[in-house]
């Protein structure tokens, strides 16, 4: 009887032991990095809702968030070099989530009169023109620090205009969490987090419906 290959039992051992090993951390780690991520939400308070208009037209109100998540920021207009990167953050989960209606981007814009040209610039800039998902709620001067505490943003003594920081807002219109944009690790984390969280489209859950039917 002659002796097995040698190289065909290292094969069997890759297959039967070391893939499955390897396959299984990786899940592991995946699970574990999905249960850090969903520990940090908490329940910080209901979103806040204001008569100011958004878009030029009628104000955002409680009927047209209710079952919406949301990622709410105030547009930081005092730091140009953070202005920019926000726009370049707002572009890209538009563009992540855009065909998602029940997400929503109200974006809070301090001193800003209703109608500014600058606005209509900045969304065109960063392909933010879309009105059933991105909202521009221009505030004014005098009320910006009242929007940073209703949205209960961690400012610790920076201006409202410098704010770094984007909340997200589960479809209960619970502020869940911060994340601040000065921080590479936290940006990333923002798309996974929405997108863990997110409800399921409903073409999907009629799929798995039917599948499980079968």
């Amino acid at each position: 009887m002659k002796g097995k290959n040698p190289l065909s039992l290292v094969g069997v051992f890759l297959l039967l032991v070391v893939f499955p090993a390897v396959s299984w951390y990786y899940l592991d780690l995946g699970k574990n990095r999905r249960m850090d991520q969903l520990s940090q939400l908490k329940d910080i308070g209901p979103v806040p809702v204001f008569s100011w208009p958004a878009n030029g037209s009628g104000p955002l109100k409680k009927e047209m968030i209710s079952g919406k998540m949301l990622i709410a920021c105030i547009l930081p207009t005092g730091d140009q070099k953070l202005l920019a990167d926000f726009g370049a953050q707002l572009s890209e989960l538009h563009e992540q989530f855009d065909e998602r209606n029940d997400l929503l981007f109200p974006i809070y814009v301090p001193h800003a009169p209703e109608g500014d040209s600058s606005l209509t610039a900045f969304a065109g800039k960063y392909g933010l023109k879309d009105p059933e998902q991105v909202f521009f709620i221009p505030v004014p001067a005098d009320s910006v620090s009242a929007v940073a505490e209703a949205w209960k943003f961690p400012l610790n003594g920076i201006q409202p205009d410098h704010s770094p920081y984007l909340a997200l807002c589960d479809v209960k219109g619970m502020i869940r969490r911060f994340f601040d944009l000065k921080k590479p690790d936290e940006i990333g984390q923002l798309a996974e987090v929405t997108a863990m969280i997110l409800p399921l489209k409903k073409d999907k859950e009629l799929i798995f419906r039917r599948e499980r039917e079968r």
